[in-house]
């Protein structure tokens, strides 16, 4: 069966297929459809992976539940909840920006002595223009990025959770 928008959450507990697998077709199908997309506004997703094939074709890397989640931008981004009605606001917890997957991965202080670690451990600076080809050309620019990213959303989450759980 095709994996499309409409099917994935169904493919995602009717078949014996990896929620990882199915994880990763669905950041290619975003960034598929945002690219088909004729937006004057560049989007989150194509804008990281704006050539598709680098990301299909890469040879290392595993897809886990927090690389999708940065990867569109659905997750624990206060943007992304105030957009669903899950919050009154969209302010980073950490300091006055708006939440977004670009603040947190790219702009937000608090995130600073992890990023310097990526950029020292792939030796270069990490921009959106060029976060996945660094993480595709080797599996120690994927180890890098991608754990820069998943140790970044893992922490965001757990403290999402303590902050909701105090309300």
């Amino acid at each position: 069966m095709e994996v499309t928008p409409e099917n994935i959450v169904t493919l995602m507990c009717n078949t014996e297929a990896t929620w990882r697998h199915i994880a990763g077709i669905a950041v290619n199908i975003i960034a598929r459809k945002e690219k088909d997309m004729n937006s004057e506004q560049p989007r989150w997703t194509r804008e990281l992976i704006s050539q598709i094939g680098a990301w299909e074709d890469r040879k290392h890397g595993e897809i886990d539940y927090y690389i999708p989640q940065a990867l569109t931008g659905h997750g624990s981004f206060m943007s992304y909840l105030k957009r669903i009605g899950k919050s009154a606001e969209d302010k980073c917890r950490y300091c006055e920006g708006v939440d977004t997957p670009r603040h947190t991965l790219f702009e937000c202080e608090r995130w600073d002595g992890r990023r310097i670690r990526m950029n020292l451990d792939v030796g270069e600076e990490v921009t959106t223009a060029n976060m996945i080809q660094v993480a595709c050309a080797t599996k120690q620019g994927w180890n890098a990025v991608m754990g820069y990213v998943k140790g970044v959303m893992r922490e965001k989450e757990r403290r999402l959770r303590n902050y909701v759980e105090e309300d």
